[in-house]
């Protein structure tokens, strides 16, 4: 019995096997179908075009941040910049405060201040007529406005308003251009321009010290900031002429030391 069943379950068994040759064959045929679908699209330039994007991408990403990275410098440069104006006008404004009356508002030397109080005296000598006198009157009462003009204009400066010192300057080069304070005056519109980085306007107050006071105690600083202002503005070749002109036309001045700093700095 057992004996005449065994081809049977031979049969069986091969049909079966035949049965899962197929499916094998089937799924195989399956994959292979799949990966010529992805064969395709890969040769269609799918897959090479979003590398291509994603390389550009990246690009785009490395050039803001290099972008970045610069707007980065110049501002902690500007903010340097900035913190070395305000520093020097501060010290400036100290030193005014502790000088003398004659050293703080006009830059004549002793000898011009004795010469002119000696022209006055001789003046007042004369008859006593009131001619005399009420010139000197007069020109004693435009001076005491034009000092008061300037003290006022020099304390808006001191608490930072600049814009209104500019103002109050100006209004008191327009009634006196050729007064006793008008170098300092001119050099001071030309730092209220400069500590706000209005550097076109500021060289042509600082130049107007040097056209216009040959004699002037600014001097020296109307040229070295005239030489800082070039440096502001990366002109590093007219920079190093002005301020070499300082240390040798004003050597023993601070503001030579000051220009011998910014050369180190600038270099060769």
């Amino acid at each position: 019995m057992t004996i005449r069943r065994l081809p049977m379950a031979l049969a069986t068994v091969a049909l079966l096997m035949g049965l899962g040759t197929v499916q094998a064959a089937e799924s195989i045929d399956e994959l292979d179908e799949r990966l010529r679908v992805v064969e395709r699209k890969l040769s269609g330039g799918a897959l090479t075009e979003m590398v291509n994007k994603l390389s550009q991408t990246q690009q785009s990403l490395d050039g803001l941040r290099g972008q970045i990275e610069t707007l980065q410098k110049r501002v902690k440069d500007l903010e340097e910049r900035q913190r070395e104006m305000y520093s020097e006008l501060d010290e400036r404004l100290r030193k005014l405060e502790t000088a003398s009356r004659p050293q703080q508002n006009t830059g004549s030397s002793s000898e011009d201040r004795s010469g002119a109080d000696k022209k006055s005296n001789d003046t007042s000598d004369g008859d006593g007529s009131d001619d005399g006198s009420a010139g000197n009157s007069d020109n004693a009462a435009q001076s005491a406005n034009e000092e008061q003009q300037y003290n006022r204009a020099f304390q808006t400066l001191r608490s930072g308003n600049y814009e209104t010192a500019r103002k109050q300057f100006q209004t008191l080069l327009n009634n006196h251009p050729d007064g006793e304070f008008a170098d300092n005056a001119r050099y001071w519109l030309g730092e209220s321009h400069y500590v706000v980085r209005q550097f076109d306007k500021a060289r042509q107050a600082f130049q107007a010290v040097l056209d216009k006071h040959p004699k002037s105690a600014k001097r020296p600083d109307a040229l070295l900031k005239i030489g800082f202002i070039h440096y502001e503005q990366d002109n590093m070749k007219a920079a190093r002429k002005t301020l070499n002109r300082v240390v040798n036309e004003y050597p023993e001045t601070s503001a030579a030391q000051q220009a011998k700093r910014r050369l180190e700095r600038i270099g060769n």
